[in-house]
């Protein structure tokens, strides 16, 4: 990611590239992330929002890595479904899939997020600008 970044959670996960628009990211979450500890002081959960953020900067790296300009502009959460909590000590680990829609200048997001332990812990569906617009290439 380029440029100033507003965000309570550290930097990172940087994406590994996978396969065609597929990427993998992963962070292991700690009790001292700023705002960790207001969030159900007796029983600690990563907010949800900061998941979404780790998938936002994934997605990113991962389109930086294969879009001459990377994405642009975040357009829309679609969906985020929450399904098991995510705890300080929890790897996260995202796994995305991307596809451009040139027609409409855009680019779709799918992610699953998986704990450590296998476990489901979130679904996101999010949708960037396109940089470049439709004549953008892909590496």
């Amino acid at each position: 990611m380029t440029g100033p970044v507003a965000s309570p959670i550290p930097a990172g996960p940087r994406a590994r590239p996978l396969s065609d628009g597929e990427f993998e990211a992963e962070r292991t979450v700690v009790a001292t992330d700023p705002y960790q500890a207001g969030h159900y002081p007796d029983y600690l959960i990563y907010p949800g929002v900061f998941i979404v953020e780790n998938v936002v900067r994934a997605a990113k790296d991962a389109l930086a890595q294969r879009i001459p300009g990377g994405a642009g502009a975040l357009r829309c959460l679609r969906s985020a479904r929450f399904t098991a909590p995510v705890r300080p000590g929890d790897r996260l680990v995202v796994r995305g899939k991307f596809s451009v829609d040139r027609s409409a200048e855009r680019i779709e997001v799918r992610a699953r997020c998986v704990r450590g332990d296998g476990v489901a812990a979130a679904t996101v569906r999010l949708a960037f600008a396109l940089n470049g617009g439709a004549d953008a290439g892909i590496r």
